[in-house]
């Protein structure tokens, strides 16, 4: 293996040169669209190679889009290489050689829409607004991998029950003429091994495959581009063994670790200068991953001088913890770090809440249409929407527990539900006073403007009192969460009838959806918000990491070897966002369980961290 330290692009240049297979790893930080758009550029200017022969996968439109642009910036000439995700790849192979056309294209929305209908046909209760959503990762999981072992099904569903739910999945997709995401590995897997000729034209089209991100390759996907990059064997993969954390989408650091035995003659390349972390990260970071038996040994080092800063934050709950990230985040911006460069990143979404909340009300946080993502939002959306006739049974559900109204749930099982119809039934049983007053309050609510509507709901049907209650369970100022509602009440005030005012909404909403999807140089410049997973890639001055305990990081779902190596990676690649400060957050208490902190604080720091104390307000 050759060891890089600090290597210019030249050099870099020289160690991949030639044809062949070529194994570049590339650590956090080192570089690697230089090494990138370098070996392209190598390919074209040195070679001769004609840049439509030369394909580039990455696994976003945003990574993609970035590459694109730092090749053209450097390159001379008017022709590019082909420049594309795994997905849009296979799709154009699709769209040229069967006809495939983007309205056959069954969208993730769409997906699990499908397998809403799927379920509530069959009795199959959904438990949680993550059970479809984890139900269609486990479809993706099984079909690239034929097996659920290493992949838990969503709570609520049994094995036999699963398999029955894929098949129906998948004749409905073939009734309807659709193919999902995974269907375009698969169609493009079985057109170029069953047709020699279409499978020659492609290997002649790309003649120089370059992969970015190889670790985040599955099984499927790895076959595929073995399969074209033969028997020239031009493979050129850029990954890392250690950010492999895509598990549940079959991706595994195997495919790296297996590429010199796949291709004998293969070279591997380390990269291993890290330009992006601070002395101090790099030194825990590495500690930590260096327990892992399931990788490349490597020796990374910082290519800078700043030593950085790394610091342990402990505090009593979810709710101290936000109050003492908001009151650091705030020393933070006094000294000059600026929003956008400032991070927090924890296991999963349920663990910044409080704390994005905290900071959206002292509007530090440039949410746009995301307060309309808020749990008051869909509160009182939910009433509005119910005024008006059906529902889902998500909104219904919200109406009758927000503040709880000690109705039961039978009856509820349906997808849709009618609110005047279900309460009708409820008047001639046990609840039929609290049935004829909440359906009396509905039938005021669609005669009143959205404003109004609001306003009664809060003050005449006691919302604003239980917001109050659950900002001080989470231990929150009184009217934390009725600001919230006051800016819906703001959005509110120029219509005057609620179905314009829940179109705006839901242009609104669609509005943040494009946002989200845009590349990130069009984001707006604010605190980032993101998971382990949403983080990669990303790179902050300073990085607060929440909850590092036991049980949450790593999970206590990660029950062998495997999985506890690839939780380790996932805080491995949330530490190394960081380019000069990254604080560990640790609390002692969740709902009624105590809390340790995590072993990887133990391994990352084997000689101590300085914890940061951080005076209350």
């Amino acid at each position: 293996m050759t060891q890089d330290r600090l290597l210019s692009a030249d050099q870099i240049r020289a160690l991949t040169h030639g044809k062949g297979p070529c194994l570049c790893l590339a650590g956090p930080g080192s570089g690697k669209t230089t090494v990138l758009t370098g070996r392209v550029r190598y390919l074209v200017e040195e070679l001769s190679v004609d840049p439509s022969n030369i394909l580039v996968v990455t696994f976003t439109k945003d990574a993609a889009i970035s590459v694109q642009s730092r090749y053209q910036q450097e390159a001379t000439g008017g022709i590019l290489p082909v420049f594309g995700t795994f997905h849009s790849v296979f799709y154009m192979i699709l769209r040229q050689e069967m006809g495939i056309r983007p309205s056959g294209i069954l969208s993730g929305k769409l997906a699990i829409d499908l397998l809403s209908r799927i379920t509530k046909i069959n009795g199959i209760s959904s438990r949680g607004e993550e059970f479809l959503p984890g139900l269609l990762r486990a479809i993706s999981f099984y079909r690239n991998r034929s097996t659920t072992r290493d992949y838990p099904l969503p709570e609520g569903i049994s094995g036999e029950q699963f398999l029955f739910v894929l098949q129906e999945y998948e004749k409905a997709k073939e009734k309807a003429a659709l193919i999902d995401f995974d269907d375009m590995i698969f169609k493009t897997r079985d057109l170029l091994q069953r047709d020699e000729k279409i499978l020659q034209k492609w290997r002649e089209k790309f003649q120089y495959i370059l992969v970015d991100e190889a670790q985040d390759m599955n099984q499927m996907q790895y076959q595929l581009i073995r399969l074209l990059a033969y028997p020239r064997d031009n493979l050129f993969l850029v990954g890392d063994d250690d950010q492999s954390i895509y598990g549940f989408r079959g991706a595994s650091p195997d495919f790296l670790l297996n590429f010199p035995k796949d291709f004998p003659d293969a070279k591997v390349v380390l990269l291993g200068a890290n330009y992006r972390c601070a002395k101090a990260i790099v030194k825990a970071s590495e500690g930590l991953i260096a327990h892992n038996r399931q990788r490349f040994e490597k020796s990374i080092v910082a290519a800078g001088k700043q030593e950085g800063l790394v610091r342990l934050l402990t505090g009593e709950n979810g709710a101290e913890e936000a109050a003492y990230c908001t009151q650091l985040i705030q020393r933070l911006l006094a000294e000059g770090v600026k929003k956008q460069e400032i991070a927090v990143l924890y296991r999963n979404n349920a663990q910044g809440k409080l704390l994005h909340e905290r900071l959206g009300m002292l509007g530090l946080v440039d949410e746009k249409a995301d307060y309309l993502q808020s749990f008051v939002c869909k509160d009182l959306l939910a009433y509005l929407r119910a005024s008006f006739g059906k529902v889902s049974r998500g909104d219904f559900l919200r109406i009758l527990s927000h503040p709880n109204r000690g109705f039961n749930r039978f009856g509820l099982e349906k997808a849709v539900i009618d609110p005047g119809e279900w309460l009708c039934v409820q008047q001639e049983g046990l609840f039929g006073q609290k049935a004829e007053e909440l359906r009396e309050h509905l039938r005021t609510l669609s005669l009143l403007s959205p404003w109004a509507a609001i306003q009664f709901v809060r003050k005449g049907m006691g919302y604003d009192g239980y917001l109050m209650g659950e900002a001080e369970k989470n231990g929150l100022s009184k009217h934390a969460y009725s600001k919230m509602a006051d800016r819906l009440l703001d959005l509110s005030r120029d219509y005057r009838n609620i179905p314009a005012f829940l179109q705006e909404v839901d242009r609104l909403q669609r509005v943040r959806e494009d946002m989200k999807n845009a590349p990130s140089k069009e984001k707006t410049q604010s605190i980032s918000f993101h998971t382990f997973h949403g983080c990669k890639g990303l790179e902050y001055d300073t990085v607060i990491i929440l909850g590092a305990c036991e049980g949450i990081m790593p999970s206590r779902k990660a029950t062998d070897l495997a999985l506890l190596e690839e939780e380790r990676r996932m805080f491995y690649v949330a530490m190394t966002r960081a380019k000069r400060q990254l604080f560990i957050s640790v609390i002692g208490h969740q709902s009624n369980e105590v809390l340790y902190p995590s072993r990887f604080i133990k391994e990352a720091f084997a000689q101590g961290i300085q914890s940061l104390v951080i005076p209350s307000s």
